[in-house]
């Protein structure tokens, strides 16, 4: 026997028109919310019930084939998050290695594990950073924030003139 959606994932569902097409009256269909989002049946209940880890991404498609905002879908599953504009690497990526990047990617997930694991809480420093930023700040000299920004050709063109 299957489970009925609870509160508000019921609502949201037939408001979303995912409803079981063999009733007289809407019914959630978990199973239409699935195939809309493109993941199993087995993963949305999982999800509604909260039997196990939702990854940020499945979040992502579930709440849009709810037409749901994803902050709502995410503090349902236990993953309060803040949306914020996309992070965009700077122009000066293509200077660094593939490992290099990968490190730098690593970092970010990281830094949002730590976050998402204190409840989306960023832990306070005496810098007012969070322990990651602390210890690469720590771990090598300072740049003010004028030079982080210095494009490479501005660069390049600043070591031209120096010489």
């Amino acid at each position: 026997m299957s489970r009925e959606a609870p509160e508000p994932w019921a609502s949201w569902m037939i408001e979303a028109g995912t409803v079981d097409p063999r009733g007289k009256t809407p019914r959630a269909s978990m199973r239409e919310l699935a195939e809309r989002a493109g993941v199993t049946v087995t993963t949305i209940t999982s999800m509604v019930f909260g039997d196990r880890h939702t990854e940020p991404g499945t979040i992502d498609r579930v709440a849009a084939a709810l037409h749901v905002d994803v902050r709502l879908v995410s503090q349902m599953v236990g993953r309060a998050r803040s949306v914020r504009e996309p992070y965009v690497m700077p122009d000066e990526v293509h200077l660094l290695s593939t490992r290099e990047r990968a490190a730098i990617t690593l970092l970010i997930r990281a830094i949002a594990e730590e976050r998402e694991s204190r409840g989306n809480e960023a832990p306070i420093t005496r810098a007012g950073e969070s322990p990651a930023l602390t210890a690469v700040s720590e771990a090598g000299p300072t740049v003010s924030h004028d030079r982080a920004r210095e494009t490479a050709a501005e660069r390049r063109s600043r070591r031209g003139s120096q010489a």
